[in-house]
């Protein structure tokens, strides 16, 4: 599990982060990169979207779905990498507007430049290697725990199907004293699951059809916690791949007179190091 930040550290990540966003956006602006044809701001507001949702919601980790969840801040870290190896490199990123708040409004972008000016190329290298490491190593802790929550609802659920699923089976196949399956139901904590089985069964445990569709939510199931694993073992990788070239950043933040910053980072890829080598 990633380490936990404090307030104050957390504080001052974003804050650092925020500093850099609004450079980028300068020079993205100038430039017209965009995030989409949909989504006329600067590209890095996709990316600072998360930021926002990060410092306004209380939930961390534990939305199915949305811009904080395991999946998208996977996607995240490869695309940051990518511009951060072609600052001009067009990108394939989400057009919906998945911000806390609506803080930002879309407006008109100057058309795209094939040829960016060299020192703003460089500098735009720069600051997305930066923020590129400060993202990840803030939206680690989020990452996991919306990984770890999510894995271990969708097994309860396939722990409570199976029950069923087998109670009914038993039933049909006349398998030792008839199950009460409608009782079964009142002791399956995820209501979405519950109402649906209860609609499915009608209260009687009986035919296959039942037995057909309960199989088919369990491997529906087992699909997506593949889909999260994968996500998951994405950002675990690309996190390591990010520390691995981060040492010349904390060093930075060092010398600059911010240690806060610095020590997060030295704890936060220590820990990353450490994880990997005990997988």
């Amino acid at each position: 599990m990633p380490m936990k930040a404090s307030t104050q550290q957390k504080q001052a990540l974003v804050g650092v982060m925020t500093r850099i966003y609004e450079e980028i956006r300068v020079v993205e602006a100038r430039y017209g990169l965009t995030v989409g044809e949909r989504d006329v701001r600067p590209r890095i507001e996709y990316f600072h979207d998360a930021i926002r949702q990060y410092t306004q919601a209380n939930t961390h980790g534990f939305e199915r779905t949305g811009r904080l969840s395991v999946e998208s801040l996977a996607y995240d870290i490869a695309m940051l990498r990518q511009i951060q190896a072609n600052p001009v490199s067009r990108v394939a990123l989400p057009t919906q507007h998945l911000s806390g708040k609506d803080l930002v409004v879309a407006g008109q972008a100057e058309p795209f430049r094939t040829k960016v000016d060299g020192n703003d190329r460089y500098q735009l290298m720069d600051w997305y290697k930066n923020y590129c490491v400060l993202f990840v190593a803030l939206l680690a802790e989020a990452a996991d725990r919306n990984y770890s929550n999510r894995i271990s609802e969708n097994n309860a659920q396939v722990e409570d199907l199976a029950s069923v699923l087998n109670s009914v089976n038993a039933n049909i196949h006349k398998h030792g004293p008839e199950v009460d399956v409608a009782h079964l139901l009142n002791h399956i904590g995820d209501p979405e699951i519950k109402a649906k089985l209860a609609q499915m069964l009608g209260g009687r445990a009986k035919g296959k059809a039942s037995v057909q569709a309960m199989d088919a939510m369990i491997k529906a199931i087992d699909k997506e916690n593949a889909k999260i694993e994968k996500a998951h073992f994405t950002y675990v990788t690309s996190q390591l791949a990010v520390y691995e070239n981060a040492k010349d950043v904390v060093k930075k933040m060092a010398s600059s007179g911010m240690n806060v910053v610095g020590d997060f980072m030295a704890a936060a890829m220590a820990e990353a190091n450490t994880h990997s080598r005990g997988r």
